[in-house]
């Protein structure tokens, strides 16, 4: 679980889409999607690469469901 964990933000605007495919968010009053998953897409609203290790954690399950896909398809 990443409950309490941060990750970085430099803008001040937020994805506005249906919350059965909100995956992680932080709540301002309104809650604004930090990840959203569709099927086989996802989106980050944040910058993972300047989010320390939670980034590189969230990176690396990237690209393992990447090569997970890429794999059953071959």
């Amino acid at each position: 679980s990443a409950t309490g964990q941060y990750t970085y933000f430099v803008h001040s605007y937020y994805a506005d889409c249906p919350q059965t495919i909100i995956t992680a968010g932080v709540d301002y009053g309104v809650l604004i999607p930090s990840i959203v998953q569709q099927d086989n897409v996802v989106g980050m609203q944040f910058h993972p690469e300047k989010s320390a290790t939670v980034g590189l954690k969230l990176l690396t399950d990237f690209k393992r469901m990447v090569q997970t896909y890429v794999d059953s398809r071959n």
